[in-house]
């Protein structure tokens, strides 16, 4: 892995009082050897004015990989505006947007907003927002590659938090276009086209694509809105639970008005569209399903969901990942 030192990173000034967006700037090139943006850490206001693409490395070992994301976040209260242009990862291990597990006080970061561009990565997933992967005692399995000692210490923890331990965060993903893993090949950790963490999130009005991966849209926590999307799955998985969306201690959340499109068969034979893992009363309803014939597959005995006015139809008809979402 290639390592970045703090040094590089510039502290952006405080931006509480500033109506214009500040803009997103590239680390120098000669103070690097990767392609990544200084990291946001203040509060305020944040716009890209150009496109922003890190170029696959090599040396005489062969590629070489990096551990930093194009573009991160560690502060609350912050409103990233791409003003349509693109962040795209072709090196290999990095990430397009991460927001940190903590912000400056220590809190899961909350008000974090993400608009109107576009994210590619080649080899892993292209935004998580505090996002941990990993939901059923095999989901840390695989991600582990079987190592029982990891898989389940991980596997251990997670049963020990519910849907009302999560905070209020209300970060927003909005007019977005992402594609994850374009280079098509299994992994089987950090696979996610949107992975998300908190209470009251929402992601919408967004076209979002991963292939073998574990999600499309992966939510942990309650009263979330995930609405008006073309959310595509393409390929196999190394995760049984895989699926075009995940929902994990997600009560109250509501799924609504987006295509799901699903090429392959993610996961097992039973595999759906839509996962569910220890959520209450998730509303699913006026969406269109292409690809596969199960709408929802709930993982235990404890979620539920209301399903209204949902359509499976034919996959010749569903719109593709160049397309525009809209309520069909």
């Amino acid at each position: 892995m290639i390592a970045l030192s703090c040094a590089l990173l510039y502290t952006l000034p405080d931006a509480h009082a500033q109506d214009a967006c500040q803009p997103i700037k590239q680390i120098d090139p000669q103070q690097t050897d990767i392609t990544i943006t200084e990291l946001i850490e203040q509060p305020g206001g944040y716009c890209l004015s150009h496109d922003i693409k890190s170029p696959r490395l090599y040396d005489i070992h062969g590629e070489k990989y990096a551990s930093s994301p194009i573009l991160q976040i560690s502060s609350s209260n912050v409103e990233i505006d791409l003003q349509k242009h693109s962040l795209t990862a072709e090196t290999g291990g990095m990430s397009g947007i991460l927001l940190s597990q903590i912000d400056r006080q220590g809190q899961l970061p909350s008000h974090v907003s993400i608009r109107n561009g576009t994210v590619s990565t080649r080899t892993i997933g292209a935004i998580e927002m505090a996002f941990r992967e990993g939901s059923l005692r095999a989901d840390f399995m695989t991600k582990y590659s079987g190592n029982t000692r990891s898989s389940g210490r991980d596997y251990e923890k997670l049963q020990k938090i519910s849907a009302g331990d999560y905070p209020l965060t209300e970060n927003i993903i909005d007019s977005m276009k992402i594609q994850a893993n374009t280079s098509e090949k299994n992994f089987t950790a950090g696979l996610v086209g949107i992975g998300m963490r908190g209470k009251g999130n929402v992601v919408r009005n967004s076209t979002i694509e991963i292939n073998n991966g574990h999600a499309s849209v992966y939510l942990f926590g309650p009263n979330n809105v995930i609405e008006n999307n073309i959310i595509i799955f393409r390929g196999n998985s190394a995760y049984e639970s895989a699926a075009a969306i995940k929902l994990h201690h997600s009560d109250g959340t509501i799924v609504r008005n987006n295509d799901i499109v699903v090429h392959g068969i993610p996961g097992s034979s039973s595999a759906a569209a839509i996962s569910v893992i220890d959520s209450k009363d998730v509303l699913i309803e006026n969406n269109r399903v292409y690809g596969i014939k199960t709408l929802t597959r709930i993982w235990d005995d404890k979620s539920s969901t209301t399903e209204r006015n949902n359509e499976i139809r034919n996959l010749p008809a569903a719109p593709s990942a160049k397309g525009e979402p809209s309520v069909q």
